[in-house]
């Protein structure tokens, strides 16, 4: 990878994705969940968030 990209708060994308695989599910970042606190400046401002891919 390139030598002037750091990794945020020691999240390395090789080894997350290596456990990932490993544990056969996907990543979920615990600093920047997928909810509408993260998404929208105001709550709810443009409605609900949802998850469009396969679920578990």
């Amino acid at each position: 990878m390139f030598s002037s990209v750091k990794p945020y708060e020691n999240q390395r994308y090789a080894a997350l994705k290596k456990e990932c695989l490993r544990k056969k599910q996907l990543f979920e970042d615990p600093l920047f969940p997928a909810n509408d606190d993260s998404l929208f400046y105001k709550h709810g401002a443009v409605g609900a968030a949802y998850r469009a891919g396969p679920q578990k």
